[in-house]
């Protein structure tokens, strides 16, 4: 069962670093056009916040994989905020279902 935890824990990270990575091209896409269209700058601060969500999930379940990998006594407390990772993420997820 150790496996399957560790698992799933290094895909969530690979995961948030791909969504990271994917939103610091947007963000310098954006940066690179700012001033050709206002609505790029009204949107920038949204998706500095949203890079830095991801960022943080990143490390955060990094930091749970090798804890989880290391056999730590606490890796189980790192569930608790990665669960709260997880239910924005599924909030994020379902607010785009009602969007269009």
């Amino acid at each position: 069962m150790k496996r399957y935890g560790l698992i799933g824990q290094v895909s969530m990270m690979i995961l948030f670093a791909v969504m990271t990575v994917i939103m610091c091209v947007v963000l310098l896409t954006y940066a690179l056009y700012l001033h050709s269209e206002p609505r790029l700058a009204r949107d920038m601060p949204f998706l500095t916040g949203l890079t830095a969500w991801f960022a943080g999930a990143w490390a955060l379940f990094g930091l749970g994989s090798w804890a989880y990998w290391a056999q730590q006594p606490w890796r189980w407390l790192w569930w608790l905020p990665q669960g709260a990772v997880l239910w924005g993420l599924w909030g994020m997820i379902r607010s785009l279902q009602n969007v269009g």
